[in-house]
């Protein structure tokens, strides 16, 4: 039946079976794009937060380690984020640093305050402490026993020149005594010498050479006894006992 005049149709044309599956075809195919990109878009956004948190929290600043033992060093490198340990020098290049703890830190590599992945192993060049402590206690008690020994020798080589020079003081003082001794007795003789020089001539009377005695009584009733010899009259007949005094 023909439309009225002036009014459109409500009557559409019916598609056709193959329009309509191709319709189907191009919505199923527009889904399943959407179905694989939003799961993509999420994880590449993840992905960028996960990189980006990691290159912040990878990188760390090597403090300074120079004076600590080798333990302490150690946990001063975990606390700012290191996560491996130090690897350890001898500094003489001689031991095996076994206890951190008794090594001391002369030197580090990286220096202090460079940035470093937080897996970069950190190298410290360590002294013995022990080693030293222990040559230098060694070192201080040769030292002493040294010095003892060398002030013993000392005081005693003092006490063998005090002791001899005491003994030369007592042989020289003795020496002096006895020059001044022999001195004294040198003068003393000379003085007595002097002495009977100075003494006047004793008194002889003239002697007359022709005076005899027949005997001690003539002698004596002339005055003369006793008669000493030298003295006119004195005659050997005369002393009997031969003293040098006759008449006695």
């Amino acid at each position: 039946m023909p439309a009225a005049p002036g009014r459109l149709s409500s009557v559409y044309p019916t598609p056709s079976p193959l329009h309509r599956r191709r319709q189907s075809a191009f919505l199923i195919a527009i889904l399943a794009l959407c179905v694989v990109c939003i799961p993509l878009t999420g994880c590449d956004e993840s992905s960028a937060e996960s990189m980006t948190v990691e290159t912040v929290t990878a990188t760390v600043t090597v403090p300074d380690l120079v004076g600590m033992d080798g333990e302490q060093a150690a946990e001063a490198l975990e606390q700012a984020g290191f996560t491996e340990r130090p690897a350890f020098t001898d500094i003489d290049a001689e031991e095996t640093v076994i206890i951190p703890a008794n090594w001391s830190v002369r030197s580090q590599d990286p220096e202090a305050g460079t940035a470093v992945p937080a897996d970069q192993v950190v190298t410290l060049t360590v002294n013995h402490d022990a080693a030293d402590a222990a040559a230098s206690a060694s070192a201080s008690a040769s030292a002493a026993a040294a010095k003892a020994e060398a002030e013993a020798s000392a005081s005693a080589a003092a006490s063998a020149s005090a002791a001899a020079a005491a003994e030369r003081a007592a042989q020289e003082e003795a020496a002096r005594q006895q020059a001044a001794q022999e001195e004294a007795a040198r003068q003393a003789e000379q003085q007595t010498q002097e002495n009977e020089q100075s003494l006047p001539a004793p008194w002889a009377p003239q002697q007359e050479t022709n005076v005899y005695y027949q005997n001690c009584t003539e002698a004596r009733e002339a005055g003369a006894a006793p008669i000493y010899a030298g003295e006119p009259g004195y005659r050997g007949a005369l002393d009997r006992d031969n003293d040098g005094i006759a008449c006695e």
